[in-house]
């Protein structure tokens, strides 16, 4: 990232001012809060997890980190969040790009995921979590067992993480979650 982002959100980010950053606030640099660019600055977040809603019993199978997770501002109060679905689930490399307007003062807006569906995101300080359904996703259980095998999953991890990616194939819920920086 680059020092300007990092002034710029680092300028944004005091946690009760969070929603208001996003929908607009001023630049590092005293101006306007113009970026080089038209499509804003990502910023990359590190703790990304996602996880699917499953009987009680499959839980401790139903989270998988979302390590490429991005959360940019754009143009006003244009948010758009984009990660790789994890392929333990869906079998095959899939981006997510959730996009929504999060006006100043508001706890949670709706986005769209395009052609995969959409959701609702919801903000607690720096904490974001948004439920997508998500039917536009190609499920494909037998390269989710393969690509589980070739990452060294296999006995009874391998059979619960089959029967998470069976749950999400018949009902494609599931929430992303992340902390701001």
């Amino acid at each position: 990232m680059s020092m300007r982002a990092e002034n710029w959100w680092g300028s944004c980010l005091i946690a009760p001012l969070l929603a208001a950053c996003v929908a607009g606030c001023s630049g590092a640099d005293g101006g306007s809060g113009d970026r080089d660019d038209d499509d804003g600055e990502a910023m990359r977040v590190t703790n990304a997890l996602y996880r699917v809603p499953v009987p009680e019993e499959l839980e401790p199978w139903a989270t998988y980190p979302a390590p490429d997770t991005e959360l940019d501002r754009e143009e006003g109060d244009w948010v758009k969040i984009e990660y790789t679905f994890p392929t333990w689930i869906v079998g095959t490399v899939q981006q997510v790009e959730l996009e929504g307007r999060f006006p100043a003062g508001a706890t949670s807006f709706p986005v769209s995921a395009g052609p995969h569906g959409d959701g609702v995101c919801t903000v607690e300080g720096t904490r974001f979590v948004c439920t997508e359904n998500l039917p536009g996703l190609v499920v494909d259980r037998a390269q989710a067992e393969s690509v589980m095998r070739a990452q060294g999953v296999s006995g009874d991890d391998l059979t619960q993480r089959l029967r998470v990616t069976d749950v999400f194939s018949v009902d494609p819920i599931g929430i992303i979650e992340f902390d701001v920086p």
